[in-house]
């Protein structure tokens, strides 16, 4: 690996006390536990964007921001943004269901388990059943399939969006929630789901031929969101005016509470419907959090920004606001860098020949930020990598790609590229390594404060973005 040396300004060199490897950041695995945990529990839902539970996760984390001493940015903690979201209407509409000789069922208890940005009207369709998803691929706008569960994966949730039906018919013992759940991602359903919920309904559709549906639009309504935002002022005269931004992603993938719709992989459990997201993305939050506590003991030259994102599993929706609309400058901010996924080292990507546990950073050669980390970790026994193919295929799959975007030097560093429980309701807090990311968070804050005391601000290594 490259020899440790590195760069302090003369003002630092005067200073033996505030060197870097004297600093001790020592990180605490009870405060990680804690952050992780209350993050990750059934409580908070899932954490899906927007929802109560994501707003419960804000508040929490401006909450600790505060405790830890970081201050706020344009007086306040909450950089505030709103989304689109779509709601149940109160009257789902109306469905017939038709056996020979017209003998006629008005079906009551039934739901739209995906929003609909519209109003549908469909006449005498003819009622198929597909035994499986090769047999829904084959019915055509003139059918509504009937399918006798959910998906129990993504990937099955792929196939029943991109049907080539008019309607989806599912059959579901389970209660409507006593509160819609708020959905955003609309533009992608582009067939109507309905889930009817009465057995002697599901009795006279085995024998009913054909079908009308007539579906009420969901409301549509703007629900205010938040990125969080905290600061630690820089101590060096001219450099404390150019910030290093950390962030992590705070929201996750939600439930399937009341309907039964998967939002990721059901796991072994079929019964656990919330997926928590210990690891995507609790860990990085509270790495995020643990690592402002540790650099606010002695302040680097630089300003630091730590920023928890909302709406990075709907398409980074947080760290766009955050990037369009910046609380600071955005020619202010010199670099950034990203956690993800901090807590597990059984990655099922990672090479063979590189250490378990070992630290990932994408478009590692797009930038001379890798390089100045992995220096920091020599003296850490942990291993900084690229991924020969994952480097640079997930430089755009998280938060640092609005920053790139917007010509900051910017990267993502993990654990893992995918682990066995992503985006599986089994995510839970107990199966972390906690021991390793508190090693990891304790690196983290030395690089962090090792490249914010620099002379030198990262800078790109490539003539264009990819």
């Amino acid at each position: 690996m490259i020899s440790t040396h590195i760069l302090l300004s003369l003002w630092s060199l005067c200073l033996p006390s505030q060197s870097v490897e004297a600093l001790g950041f020592e990180a605490s695995i009870d405060n990680l536990q804690s952050h992780v945990r209350f993050l990750a529990d059934d409580q908070l839902l899932g954490r899906s964007t927007p929802s109560p539970g994501l707003n419960r996760a804000a508040e929490y984390i401006r909450e600790e921001m505060k405790r830890v001493g970081l201050a706020p940015v344009a007086n306040s903690y909450f950089q505030t943004g709103e989304v689109k979201a779509f709601q149940e209407a109160s009257d789902p509409g109306r469905i017939k269901l038709k056996k020979p000789q017209s003998t006629i069922r008005v079906v009551k208890k039934f739901r739209s388990v995906f929003p609909l940005p519209r109003s549908i009207q469909l006449q005498d369709l003819l009622i198929v059943r597909a035994k499986n998803l090769t047999e829904l691929g084959r019915a055509s706008k003139q059918h509504a399939v009937v399918l006798d569960r959910p998906p129990n994966s993504m990937a099955e949730m792929v196939h029943y969006i991109s049907a080539g039906c008019a309607v989806i018919l599912l059959t579901s013992a389970l209660a409507p929630q006593e509160h819609s759940e708020l959905h955003m991602l609309s533009q992608y359903f582009k067939v109507p789901v309905v889930m009817l919920n009465d057995e002697q309904d599901w009795d006279f559709l085995t024998e009913s031929t054909h079908i009308d549906v007539s579906l009420n639009a969901h409301s549509e309504r703007k629900v205010k969101v938040h990125n969080v935002v905290g600061q630690i002022r820089g101590t060096d005269a001219d450099l404390k005016e150019e910030y290093f931004v950390v962030g992590a992603h705070y929201d996750h993938v939600g439930h399937a509470l009341g309907h039964g719709f998967p939002r990721g992989s059901l796991g072994q459990d079929k019964n656990d419907l919330i997926w928590n997201g210990a690891n995507d993305n609790a860990s990085g939050v509270a790495a995020l959090l643990e690592c402002a506590r540790l650099m606010m003991k002695s302040p680097p030259r630089r300003s630091v920004l730590f920023v928890a994102f909302y709406g990075e599993e709907a398409g980074f929706l947080g760290s766009r606001s955050f990037v369009a609309a910046t609380p600071i400058a955005l020619k202010s901010i010199v670099a950034m860098l990203n956690f993800e996924q901090l807590g597990r080292i059984d990655d099922n990507s990672r090479p063979a020949d590189i250490p378990k546990g070992s630290i990932a950073i994408t478009g590692y050669n797009y930038s001379t930020l890798p390089a100045q980390i992995a220096e920091t970790a020599v003296n850490d026994s942990l291993h900084v990598y690229r991924h020969p193919q994952l480097s640079d295929a997930y430089f755009y799959r998280s938060d640092n790609a609005p920053f790139a975007q917007a010509n900051i030097p910017a990267h993502t560093i993990s654990l893992s590229y995918d682990f066995p429980d992503y985006h599986n309701a089994q995510d839970h807090a107990d199966r972390l390594d906690y021991a390793h990311l508190n090693q990891v968070t304790g690196f983290l804050a030395r690089a962090i404060t090792t490249c914010a005391n620099r002379d030198d601000a990262p800078k790109w290594l490539i003539k264009a973005i990819p």
